[in-house]
């Protein structure tokens, strides 16, 4: 009996399985499909589902090569250990088996990528072009490359033809949306490596003096002899002064949170989970309309690597291990729900923050754990502290799929989320909030903490330098202002804040002045002055506005008919150069 009903449940896994392979269904059917497969449990080794371990999924090709005599005496023996890249062929032995792989020719220089992804401001759109564009392979490129960098191959043993698999069959389950698609997940990806990874001014490493016979990771279970820690072979840190998180995390909890960034948007549909709730969605049923698009990510992802054999790059961890990296990668994915944003920096601010705190205990897991929640939180929503060209990239990409759901909402008769009404754009305003209040708090609170990396500050600046930094603080009253210049001073090595803060500050306080050339406001001069007092580094930025920046945000980046977009322009030309002209006057009197 209990082999009929595995059989019977192997046979339906089978079958959800071939579903899914189906490419002809859409993606509303895959996504509930993906959902009844995450309901359907693991699989034992006595009722596995029955599948033919090369069958590929849609737009998906085995990442290794079927074994061909005729190619097997052209593959290059490679030593254990060497850097490989995944393309079309490998070149590497895998630790689970003999089998030879051929490098892809256009990823075999892994210095070169390790130099640009050594960058907080990697040029990651560039990359995408170079492997595919957005329903390329980067996901995997990226997956791989910093795997090799920090040794978890070699830590875990991981079998590189499955690794290799599952993050090609992971990447294709994301979508191709304007936002939320496998190039974010590598962006996230990207971040968390690098905050764990790069040198922080004044981090000091403990591990060595913790890892003995009796207390290390007692309540989870691991033994001792297996705890492991990662180091970035690209990053070898000799100054004393310096430290990282690898240190004190250990490696099975590096590698669940960067398997986590992975996979933490799987299947995104591009929508909110309030537009999933609202519209009775089967993720937002089957989840009790409690962190639906989190559950799903977490619950589809697993459900996806447990569905095939050969998906198992983890089949060298031990069942204690196993269960520890599972609940250590959920628990990372659902903290990226921003719903409980507020939540997740009260409790890290009081642990890090509070007087009456001892800080961080690296040797309490529960510790740790908040430590990689909040890194991966951080780095979910990076792209305000990026440089400006890719700050405005990705902006372009979340305006855009919020208005498609704004669309789709008032296609179905429901009331348009904010700022997600095309015809009223408010990106400006969208932004200058998004970065005070949930970026910039953050930030502030990781740098705190002593876990930003950066570097130290030469405190003997030149006398121009001086004089400067006097102006500049005669010019900053407002609160506003005591916000821009705390994250210009605090993120070290996220300078992208504090640039992108006053960017959006400058352009929504534009679009005030050009809603109230148009009538949509009423306010008195001095109300008006009372406004523009709170600008900061005025002189400078009338030069921007001037030359390079004079625009509100709204005209460049909201997705817009061409000729929309040259009627809205031509429509307030005027209002842009008398607001202009009246900002330049205001400077003039407080000469």
């Amino acid at each position: 009996m209990q082999d009929s009903k595995c059989d019977h449940k192997g046979s339906s896994r089978s079958v959800v399985s071939d579903l899914l392979m189906d490419m002809s269904l859409s993606p509303h059917v895959l996504s509930s499909l993906r959902s009844v497969s995450s309901l359907m449990g693991t699989f034992s080794g006595s009722c596995r589902p029955r599948v033919n371990p090369f069958t590929p999924f849609p737009g998906f090709y085995p990442c290794a090569e079927m074994d061909d005599p005729a190619e097997r005496g052209e593959r290059k023996s490679l030593k254990v250990g060497e850097q490989i890249i995944f393309g079309r062929k490998f070149s590497k032995i895998s630790w689970s088996g003999e089998e030879e792989f051929k490098l892809d020719p256009l990823l075999e220089d892994h210095e070169g990528l390790m130099e640009k992804l050594n960058s907080w401001n990697f040029q990651i759109f560039d990359l995408m072009d170079r492997t595919g564009g957005k329903t390329g392979r980067i996901l995997s490129y990226v997956a791989y490359t910093l795997f090799q960098d920090t040794g978890l191959f070699e830590i875990f043993k991981i079998p590189v033809r499955e690794f290799m698999t599952y993050f090609c069959a992971l990447e294709n389950g994301y979508r191709d949306i304007p936002y939320h698609n496998r190039v974010h997940a590598t962006d996230v990806l990207h971040a968390v490596w690098y905050l764990t990874t790069r040198p922080i001014p004044g981090f000091q490493q403990i591990h060595n003096e913790h890892v003995t016979g009796s207390d290390t990771d007692s309540d989870s279970g691991i033994s001792p002899g297996r705890v492991s820690y990662a180091s970035s072979k690209s990053c070898s840190i000799s100054d004393n002064s310096y430290g990282c998180l690898t240190w004190n995390v250990p490696a099975l909890e590096l590698m669940a949170l960067y398997v986590a960034a992975a996979m933490h948007d799987y299947d995104h549909p591009g929508r909110t989970n309030a537009f999933l709730v609202a519209t009775n969605a089967p993720q937002a049923v089957l989840y009790n309309d409690r962190s639906v698009l989190e559950n799903h990510h977490a619950a589809a992802a697993w459900s996806l690597f447990l569905s095939q054999p050969e998906f198992n790059f983890l089949s060298n961890l031990d069942h204690v291990e196993f269960k520890r990296f599972r609940f250590l990668v959920i628990e990372a994915i659902l903290a990226t729900d921003l719903k409980k944003h507020f939540d997740f920096l009260a409790e890290f601010n009081a642990k890090v923050n509070d007087v009456n705190s001892p800080g961080i205990d690296w040797t309490n897991e529960n510790d740790r754990l908040l430590v990689c929640q909040v890194c991966i939180k951080l780095a979910d929503i990076n792209g305000p502290a990026k440089e400006r060209s890719l700050h405005l990239k990705w902006t372009e990409g979340i305006v855009n799929e919020f208005y498609e759901q704004g669309d789709e909402e008032a296609g179905l008769g429901l009331p348009i989320s904010p700022f997600m009404d095309r015809s009223t754009p408010q990106l400006a305003k969208l932004q200058e909030s998004f970065i005070t209040h949930i970026v910039g708090p953050l930030c502030n609170s990781y740098d705190a903490a002593g876990l930003l990396p950066g570097y130290w500050i030469d405190g003997e600046g030149s006398e121009e330098e001086e004089e400067e930094e006097e102006e500049e603080a005669e010019d900053t009253e407002t609160d506003d202002e005591e916000l821009e210049d705390e994250l210009h001073l605090s993120m070290c090595g996220l300078l992208g804040v504090g640039e992108n803060i006053e960017h959006w500050y400058i352009s929504y306080r534009i679009v005030f002045v050009m809603k109230c050339y148009k009538g949509e406001f009423s306010v008195s001069f001095s109300q008006f002055f009372s406004f523009f007092l709170g600008l900061p580094a005025l002189r400078s930025t009338v030069l921007q506005l001037g030359s390079t920046t004079l625009w509100a945000g709204e005209l460049l980046v909201c997705s817009t008919p061409a000729s929309h977009f040259i009627f809205f322009v031509g429509r307030h030309v005027m209002a842009w150069k008398i607001s202009l002209f009246i900002y330049l006057f205001i400077l003039d009197i407080l000469d």
